[in-house]
């Protein structure tokens, strides 16, 4: 195992022991590879090797350890090529399959089993998936709620009108339901249920500034009150400049600032809560008038920003002016209510345990929650935790970030106390907590574990990875500009300084813009027939259009570190939330021709084949339901049209519609017909299971057929597919039965269960278009952020009953009589935690989505009210703005980091058009500088004739949108990477100087499929052969045929050659070359170098006429053989290319670009004059010569 690649970092990472160890690893830092080379630094160590089995490693998902175990045993194969006799390497890869590497879940199961009888279970038990949960849930909630009906309890009444939708108790359902997953995260759910019940009452006399729901109101206060005292700082640094203006507005700032410290000294100095209200009362004297400032922009800026933390300071201190007794009444009448709910967990928690014990079976928090009653005890960790732990030398732990706290408990009880515990993960991409993700977890240990560096033997400490191997530096800096301006420990949970930002171990390869944004305004933007276009789809179809172009630009991306043109896999489209808009990107990029996959889930049950499907079944199980009736027979399976089912129910307005169908029957055979087929379907119900009954009527009907033959039919049959296996998996939970399969379809959906469905299309040649999360751990040479100006989702805090792990739960204060509902200081404290914990996840999930990109991202924001957003890029650009201020979306967050980095001459420009920073573009388009938006409606003859009758001024307003180009196509067409074998053609100095372009895009021609498998080398392969043995072999053993012979011999061997490849080359054309005057000068070993690879950069203005003066581009290539003489350096390039006797100069001249390019660079590099430029070409055994272009530099 060689460490030569490895950072410091890293390698402190991967052989540091003793003690637990946190390691933070940024986005693309290598964090898999990682923790494999630490795994593996066990096995091979020479002293004293481990198997690889004595580790326990946990990760997120079964596909990461499948991953995780394929590059263990990946390396574990090569160390064995290696060293081929060693009998311990070839143990471990027998034991491979034994290691423990999997999910959090898959190891309690396997260790609940093994001790089964210690906590007295059936180890035989059944794990329960999300559908059995759900249904048992629904069930049990359903019946537990019949029976406090019955009771008519006061409580529970109240309780439902305040959780109530107003038409039924599905929110109540669904509230309890989701209460009780919450607390599933929690080591002790009953210890938390008891002690938030115990602090839901107060009374007159509590200090409510004790409470944690004042304690929390307070610290949000000072915190504000610290921002502002920066900001205000900021502001007072910033109009320094202006004398005028700071003469009339410093003593007013200057005040507030007084006024905010006084406020936290107070505080700090024990403040109670009647104070509080008391010293809120913050002066703000007013500005004085500015008359003709020297800065109008300046002036408003600073007075709107003045504004805004005045406004939000008194809102905030509003809360602290409500009456004690109010706050205490309001709170002792919710407390009513949270008691009755706290209660109906508890009931439900008790029931549900029961219905598993009886059927033994386990859902994933019960292997969680008997793992940890299995190795802790009432004093720390159980005998088992001690005889479990010495097992394993190490635990490792992958994507830390997204542990909850009942899953760290266990880990520190299997690694022997936390003591052999090894953790990975990075914090500012922890976007789970709506999977009970616990960032905090993470950030405790990585605030208090000191540095590696510093920690003593066996202690803990932390290490932190930030050089970034995915990533173009360009990106990186963009990356880093916009989050070490905006992400700070209040939003993201961490302060973004230099410790946290992104380095790349690799150099800028070329002046490219990393990152362009582009502003689209979309006010009155209208298609062809005047119909407003919406948001979404201006902003996909220009995305699409922006596509296109990047496509047919030229642009290269690296792939096994070679550059090629870009294809449309390489793209992705990144979104927020991919269900409602992923299909108007797919259909953009489908009127361009552009393939496109996506991974958007959808609600099967909501698509109208499905919908047709339950109700057949539904009519199959009980034919007297009209609405699925009728459903069923105006479908496209039976074809009943309105009219006939008008005139049906008029011969027959008696009872259901099932009676007007069968009362119809004996004068219409459509009728009859239909009966028949239901009647059937009736008897089969019967004797078969559900999943078959659905299979039958497949088959019967035709469904997967008709609909698979609609738009998006692959996308249908899928859907369809998604049910049947639903019912395949029902049957095999002994809900065999078309009426239990019915029973769990409802509870499903009464529990707020969706079936989803996602992976839409497969073609790897195709634009991916997916969510933020599901792009998380994946990577593209080019990403688009979409959708960023879509404002936040804060729908979690606008329910009535709120839920949070420290604060416990609020909900509103209900007045049943005057029908009136009002916050409480509770809910109010947490409606705030919450909503601060979700921007700091929204400030992560930005994160991993800008961190996704190899070389190139896009972001576009897109509305029609992006001049009002602009007002954060021409405003302050503080980071505390966003404490006083909070964006609304993404695309503000990214213009106010932006802002930091343009001087106001720059900014001004976007006004016209565009602006540039260091590493991005910005630009503005109004919606008349828009390409069109063609919505499909119209026909081409309709638009020939609009077009006809145009005005002069419709013509010019059409002929601009058709001769509209984007503005920096150039800087696109120009690749960052050029080889030197690319200037092949460029032959000749009168050419280069009228500088003729090299070729912006090459076709290379594949060979043909029908004889891709013909034996046989092509040409081309046959002089890659020559090159390798030219490269490889032992010059001092070339004097002889036997020896020629005998070094091809040795590579094959050492498999640097394969047999076919040794086969076609001609040992006798190699010897004839050293028979020459070169050849013997390389016999002798008086070469300067071989096989010489070579990176410079370069003037693009050499290659491409059109690239700006400045713009330089990277030059690579690699010199065969590099001869020093007396005169200066020969270069010797060698050639394989079939020609004839008498044509090598003319040959020669053709390759003239590539040999004055390797001339340059060996100047550069060794300070040397080339003196002569080769070419031997091995068909004709002759030697042909270049001329050497003296002041030939590319600098």
């Amino acid at each position: 195992m060689s460490d030569i690649n490895w950072t410091d970092q890293q390698r402190a990472a991967i052989l540091s022991r003793g003690g637990s160890l946190l390691v933070s690893a940024g986005a693309g830092s290598g964090k898999t590879y990682v923790l494999v080379q630490r795994l593996l630094s066990y096995v091979l160590s020479p002293s004293e090797p481990h198997n690889v089995d004595d580790f326990l490693v946990i990760t997120y998902t079964r596909a990461a350890a499948a991953e995780l175990k394929s590059r263990i045993a990946e390396e574990l194969t090569k160390a064995l090529a290696a060293d081929p006799g060693n009998h311990h390497l070839r143990k471990q890869m027998y034991r491979i399959h034994a290691a423990k590497i999997g999910t959090a879940h898959s190891y309690c199961s396997s260790l609940l089993r093994e001790f089964s009888g210690r906590l007295g279970i059936d180890p035989s038990f059944r794990i329960m998936d999300e559908d059995d949960t759900a249904s048992a849930l629904t069930a049990l909630t359903n019946r537990l709620l019949d029976e406090r009906y019955d009771t008519a309890d006061p409580d529970f009444l109240l309780l439902v009108d305040t959780i109530g939708n107003g038409r039924d108790d599905s929110l109540l359902l669904q509230s309890v339901i989701s209460l009780y997953g919450k607390l599933q995260s929690l080591p002790d759910v009953k210890l938390w249920i008891d002690e938030k019940r115990n602090n839901l009452s107060v009374d007159d006399s509590v200090e409510f500034a004790e409470t944690e729901w004042g304690k929390s109101l307070i610290d949000s206060l000072c915190e504000f009150a610290r921002a502002a005292i920066e900001l205000i700082e900021s502001l007072l640094e910033e109009i320094r400049g202006a004398s005028d203006i700071e003469q009339k507005y410093s003593p007013a700032l200057e005040a507030d600032r007084r006024g905010f410290g006084e406020f936290l000294r107070a505080v700090r100095n024990s403040a109670t809560w009647g104070d509080i209200a008391g010293l809120c009362r913050l002066e703000f004297p007013p500005f004085k008038p500015v008359r003709n400032p020297s800065d109008p922009d300046l002036k408003e800026r600073v007075s709107d920003i003045r504004k805004a933390y005045r406004e939000r300071w008194r809102k905030k201190c509003a809360v602290f002016e409500i009456d004690i007794k109010q706050i205490a009444g309001d709170i002792n009448v919710s407390s009513r209510v949270l008691r009755e709910l706290l209660s109906l967990t508890a009931d439900l928690s008790e029931r549900y345990d029961s219905y598993k014990r009886e059927r033994n079976l386990m859902d994933y928090s019960d292997l969680e929650h008997r793992s940890l009653q299995l190795l802790t005890g009432p004093d720390g960790l159980s005998d088992t935790a001690h005889e479990i732990s010495s097992r394993f030398i190490e635990v490792l732990v992958d994507e830390y970030q997204d542990t909850n706290e009942i899953q760290d408990r266990i880990f520190h009880a299997l690694s022997d106390g936390g003591t052999r515990l090894f953790m990975v993960g990075d914090v500012k991409q922890s976007i789970y907590r709506f999977r009970l993700a616990e960032p905090e977890i993470f950030l405790n240990k990585y605030d208090t574990y000191p540095d590696y560096r510093c920690a003593g033997d066996r202690s803990p400490r932390r290490i932190s990875l930030n050089a970034n191997f995915r990533s173009d530096p360009g990106v990186l800096a963009f990356v880093n500009r916009v989050f070490g301006s905006v992400m700070t420990r209040r939003l993201g949970g961490v302060d973004y300084t230099e410790d946290e930002a992104l380095r790349s171990p690799r150099t800028q390869e070329a002046s490219v813009t990393a990152a362009e944004i582009d502003i689209l305004d979309t006010k009155d933007l209208c298609d062809d027939d005047g119909t407003p276009v919406p948001r979404e789809e201006a902003e996909a179809a220009f995305t699409a259009a922006r596509i296109r172009d990047i496509l047919g630009s030229g642009f290269t991306v690296t792939e096994n570190d070679v550059r090629r043109p870009v294809r449309a896999g390489d793209i992705a489209i990144l979104l927020r939330s991919d269900k409602p808009v992923a299909s108007v990107y797919s259909q953009a990029l489908a009127r361009l021709g552009i393939a496109s996959a996506t991974s958007a889930r959808s609600d099967v049950l909501s698509s109208p084949e499905v919908s047709l499907l339950l109700s057949l079944l539904r009519i199959i199980d009980n034919p007297r339901q009209d609405i699925p009736l009728v459903s069923v027979l105006n479908s496209p399976l039976f074809g009943f049209t309105i009219d006939e089912l008008a005139v049906m129910r008029l011969n027959e307005k008696e009872g259901c519609i099932f009676d007007a169908l069968k009362a119809n029957a004996e004068s219409d055979p459509k009728c009859a017909g239909f009966l028949d087929k239901l009647t059937r379907l009736r008897e089969l119900a019967r004797i078969m299971q559900c999943d078959e009954l659905i299979w039958q009527i497949f088959c019967e009907t035709g469904l997967p057929d008709i609909y698979g033959a609609m738009d998006g039919g692959e996308s249908r049959r899928a859907n369809l597919n998604a049910i049947y296996s639903f019912a395949s998996r029902c049957a095999e939970k002994n809900r065999r039965d078309l009426f239990s399969f019915l029973i769990a379809v409802d509870n499903a959906v009464k529990g707020g269960i969706q079936f989803l469905r996602g992976d839409q299309g497969s073609d790897s040649d195709a634009v991916k278009i997916m969510s933020i999360h599901r792009s998380k751990g994946l990577e593209f040479p080019i990403v688009f952020l979409c959708d960023a100006a879509r404002r936040f989702n804060t729908k979690d805090v606008e329910s009535s009953l709120l839920t949070h792990k420290t604060l416990g739960l609020a909900s509103r204060c209900v007045d049943v009589q005057n029908m009136v509902s009002y916050d409480t200081l509770p809910r109010i404290a947490i409606r705030d935690a919450i909503l601060s914990e979700q921007l700091s996840e929204e400030m992560r999930v930005l994160y991993v989505a800008l961190t996704r990109a190899k070389h190139k991202i896009c972001i576009t924001v897109a509305g029609s009210r992006v001049r009002t957003m602009l007002s954060r890029f021409y405003g302050t650009c503080d980071k505390n703005f966003e404490v006083i201020k909070p964006s609304g979306s993404m695309g503000e967050w990214i213009l106010t980091a932006l802002s930091q980095h343009l001087a106001s001459e720059d900014k001004a420009e976007l006004s016209t058009g565009a602006c540039a920073g260091p590493e991005f573009m910005i630009r503005y388009i109004s919606s008349d500088s828009l390409p069109p938006f063609l919505s499909g409606k119209k026909s081409a003859s309709i638009l020939v004739r609009d077009i006809k009758s145009a005005s002069e001024d419709q013509i010019r307003s059409i002929r601009k949108i058709l001769e509209w180009r984007y503005p920096y196509a150039a800087a696109c067409d120009i690749p960052s990477k050029l080889t030197a074998t690319q200037l092949k053609g460029r032959y000749s100095d009168a050419e280069a100087a009228t500088g003729a372009p090299l070729p912006l895009k090459r076709s290379r021609m594949e060979r043909p499929r029908f004889i891709a498998d013909r034996s046989g080398l092509s040409p081309s392969e046959i002089g890659t052969a020559m090159h390798l043995v030219m490269q490889h072999i032992d010059f001092s053993k070339c004097t002889s045929y036997g020896g020629v012979a005998g070094e091809i011999e040795r590579l094959v061997a050492m498999e640097q050659l394969t047999p076919e490849q040794a086969e076609s080359v001609d040992p006798n054309k190699i010897l004839r070359f050293f028979g020459s005057d070169i050849g013997r000068i390389l016999l002798q070993g008086r070469f300067t170098l071989r096989e010489f690879k070579f990176s410079i950069l370069c003037r693009a203005g050499e290659y491409y006429k059109d690239a700006p003066a400045e713009d330089e581009i990277l030059l690579q290539g690699v010199v065969d053989i590099c001869i020093e003489a007396g005169d200066g350096l020969i270069v010797l390039d060698f050639k394989t290319d079939r020609i004839r006797p008498g044509e090598e100069q003319e040959r020669a001249n053709t390759y003239a670009g590539q040999l004055h390019a390797y001339a340059s660079a060996l100047k550069r590099i060794t300070g040397k004059r080339v003196s002569r430029l080769l070419l031997y070409f091995f068909e004709t055994g002759c030697f042909a010569e270049v001329g050497v272009q003296e002041n030939n530099d590319l600098t």
